[in-house]
């Protein structure tokens, strides 16, 4: 079958120019960046559904240091997220309280 053989596509990348081997290494890091920004959204969700407010102060912490740390490695893709941490540790005790 023409067109299902992985390594068609493999070839194809090779034949690109420089530049446009570089975009689409790019795009393909910016959808690995965009699943982690997602799991982090989904993470902070479960942590805010927790009922024992000390648990959930322990796990966002947690959370909060994954999300700085990625967003060290992220070369500026996960930048966007250096406000979240930050406006909910202000507010913890309240969204705790909850």
């Amino acid at each position: 079958m023409v067109g299902n053989d992985p390594l068609d596509g493999a070839q194809k990348l090779g034949e690109l120019g420089e530049k446009q081997a570089q975009k689409w290494e790019l795009v393909a890091l910016e959808r690995c960046y965009t699943s982690i920004a997602y799991a982090m959204r989904l993470s902070l969700h479960g942590i805010h559904e927790r009922k024992d407010a000390e648990e959930a102060g322990k796990l966002f912490r947690n959370w909060s240091a994954w999300v700085y740390a990625k967003r060290e490695q992220s070369d500026g893709l996960l930048e966007p997220l250096d406000q979240g941490p930050s406006k909910v540790e202000g507010q913890l005790e309240g969204i705790l309280a909850d």
